[in-house]
């Protein structure tokens, strides 16, 4: 079932510029009702069909949340092949984007070698778990190491050959400031080379640049409250933290990187530093993946559950987790061993947010015609990355 509704996007010009943008969300936040009266564990299993995007992030979130209000404890190894399985996600995801989406700007076919990054997703968590679901209160590691080596070799593989043209190790080594990465898409002629050149090329570098406010850590007692409180309707669907709206993006994410840190200095947080910025949490993603996994080889053994009531009937649990779009926090409450309440505050509400930094980037285009109007705004949009579909239409 896919219940993620889309985004109407409106832009409203003065002359050749773009005077306003109105964004409105058409998820259906109500969708959650389902889970009410259901079991922890239905509720988990029923989160990870609601959402064709990032399911296993919605999964974890929700996971996390219920061993909090359950207090279940889960071994330190079954945690990070969670989380592994989260961070191969979000790599697929960044992949998708690249690999489908960024030839469309430049009038070109995909690869489609892009159709075995499903394929790899669904190996790999074979190779964690087996056949069980992985985000189960009760979920039990049954690692096929070999499996796992051979997916994360192809993958890598891919990497280098679609992504990259170069070894990921001689990439990280030498792309590090903004003239550094110049040269990268100089010299190479993958996809994401082509695209940066492009960009390079039309002087598209620093459209949509703005000021970023960046999500910082959200307090967990203070983030309760919110969920508590008579305005949660409002909150997780335009979403403002202590009198702010922020953005939660892939940049935001990188941004201390050196190499972002160097292209902001060059580029601001326009479009070409947006671009990047997905290219690096490719890079990132995928060495940190191989590390993981090198842990999880070395260290395998099966989940320690314990579980501890402190006797009061009702209780109550978040969960945070980096999705490939930004921060997402599920909240849970847990009445006589059944979901009596359930709340999801998505990356996308802060990063399309009215006042968000999608919205903010938006208001600085200007082109002679519609069609221009129209593949600039896609530019930004897929920059910034909704996680639902979205429509697009000016005035």
């Amino acid at each position: 079932m896919n219940l993620e509704g889309g985004l109407l996007i409106d832009l409203y010009r003065d002359d050749n510029r773009v005077s306003r943008v109105e964004i409105t969300s058409t998820r259906p936040f109500q969708a959650v009702n389902m889970l009410r009266d259901k079991s922890p564990d239905a509720a988990l299993s029923a989160v990870s069909l609601m959402y064709n995007v990032c399911a296993n992030a919605q999964a974890q979130a929700g996971l996390q949340a219920c061993r909090q209000a359950l207090g279940y404890k889960a071994s330190k190894e079954v945690l990070l092949a969670q989380q592994w399985l989260v961070d191969l996600e979000t790599l697929r995801e960044h992949l998708w984007r690249i690999s489908l989406e960024w030839p469309r700007f430049m009038g070109e076919g995909v690869s489609s070698r892009a159709v075995l990054l499903s394929l790899t997703m669904n190996s790999c968590r074979q190779a964690l778990f087996s056949s069980e679901f992985p985000f189960a209160l009760d979920a039990a590691l049954k690692l096929n190491a070999k499996a796992l080596g051979t997916q994360l070799e192809a993958l890598q593989a891919f990497i280098e050959v679609e992504v990259l043209a170069c070894p990921l190790s001689e990439w990280l080594d030498t792309t590090t400031t903004a003239e550094a990465l110049l040269q990268w898409v100089n010299k190479r002629g993958s996809v994401a080379a082509r695209l940066l050149s492009d960009v390079y090329e039309k002087s598209l570098m620093t459209i949509g640049n703005v000021e970023a406010s960046y999500l910082p850590t959200l307090d967990q007692e203070a983030l309760l409250q919110q969920f508590q409180s008579n305005d949660v309707n409002r909150f997780i669907t335009e979403p403002i933290w202590k009198g702010k709206c922020y953005e939660t993006t892939t940049l935001a994410r990188h941004s201390e990187a050196p190499l972002l840190i160097s292209m902001s200095m060059h580029f601001g947080t326009g479009l070409l530093t947006r671009l990047v910025a997905k290219l690096l949490a490719v890079v990132t993603l995928i060495s940190k993946l191989k590390h993981d996994a090198d842990t999880l080889i070395e260290t395998a053994r099966e989940m320690d559950v314990t579980f501890e009531v402190d006797g009061k009937k009702s209780w109550t649990g978040i969960g945070q987790v980096e999705a490939a779009r930004g921060h997402l926090v599920h909240w849970v409450e847990i009445d006589s061993g059944k979901v009596s309440d359930y709340r999801i505050l998505a990356p996308t509400e802060w990063n399309f947010h009215p006042q968000g930094i999608a919205a903010q980037g938006l208001k600085t285009l200007s082109a002679d015609d519609d069609d221009e109007l129209r593949r600039l705004a896609a530019y930004w949009i897929n920059a910034i990355d909704p996680c639902v579909g979205y429509e697009l239409r000016l005035h």
